[in-house]
């Protein structure tokens, strides 16, 4: 058996329910067993570092992958957008009557509001403010940029840049970062500084911005519900030589501490629904045993 030495959480929709701040009981107390066995967890998230929920994580790799830090600030890997690109995004933008979000590494700042706009950056609770000076913003270090689009008109939004890339996790909004830049390739260069293994790390994620991290690390788990099927066929096309099982992640780390996780190397896709709370799933086994 290969032992986990360090496990990257995607933060919303895998750690955390869609618009909710902070995890459930169970989630918690997990993550605070890893820490007793000495295991490291990052976050691996599209989020900024400013708005990452206080999980005492040891380090995580934020905007897609662009910037990757220990929680102590040392800077692992940093790769800000080309600023040129950045206007002429900017403008695209502008032509297309949409809003956006420049994010740096200390704050973020918009050039107005956009319904689409606004109901994305709610999911992580972010009042971003509208900035007078945000031309300003174009001068400094840029790592993504935000807004509300489909991703059908992305090759719109791109056009005139050769750098950026669209990374897509919600129907209605994109992330934009550089196109070298991914969660996959973050998670090898953290574990190449930390001096781990690839096999004795885990991963769990469920959006299309997870896949490269998932395929990176020892073993990758995805953590999607029966009612997004179309989320999860898009994750299998991706992923065609997974293993479909399920387990959840408190299930999981208490496998992990217990030594009893005997399957690294596989990529996981859940084909129940496990969702709903604790009480529901023991009430489930109570009639089941009748």
């Amino acid at each position: 058996m290969n032992p986990v030495k360090i496990v990257f959480f995607d933060i919303d929709g895998t750690l955390l329910r869609l618009g909710h701040t902070a995890p459930s009981a169970k989630i918690h107390y997990a993550l605070e067993q890893l820490h007793r066995q000495g295991i490291l967890y990052y976050a691996s998230s599209g989020r900024p570092p400013y708005i990452l929920p206080d999980f005492h994580f040891d380090g995580w790799c934020c905007f897609n992958g662009g910037l990757c830090q220990k929680n102590d600030g040392t800077v692992l890997f940093s790769k800000v957008l080309d600023p040129q690109q950045v206007r002429t995004l900017v403008s695209n933008a502008t032509k297309m009557g949409k809003k956006i979000v420049l994010a740096g590494a200390e704050d973020m700042g918009k050039n107005g509001i956009d319904p689409a706009l606004e109901d994305y950056m709610a999911i992580s609770k972010s009042n971003v403010p509208v900035d007078p000076e945000f031309e300003k913003r174009l001068d400094a270090s840029i790592y993504q940029v935000m807004l509300g689009i489909s991703q059908d008109q992305l090759d719109e939004l791109l056009a005139g840049t050769t750098d950026l890339a669209g990374m897509a996790w919600y129907p209605t909004a994109l992330d934009i970062v550089d196109k070298n830049t991914n969660k996959g390739e973050a998670i090898l260069t953290v574990l190449e500084k930390l001096g781990i293994d690839r096999k004795n790390s885990l991963a769990f994620g469920d959006g299309h911005n997870d896949i490269d991290m998932l395929k990176a690390a020892g073993t990758g788990i995805a953590r999607i519900m029966r009612s997004m099927k179309s989320k999860r066929l898009r994750m299998r096309s991706a992923l065609p030589s997974m293993k479909m099982e399920y387990m959840n992640i408190s299930s999981l780390i208490k496998s992990l501490i217990q030594c009893r996780w005997r399957t690294l190397g596989k990529v996981h896709i859940p084909d129940k629904d496990y969702s709903g709370s604790m009480a529901d799933h023991q009430k489930k086994r109570r009639i089941r045993k009748k």
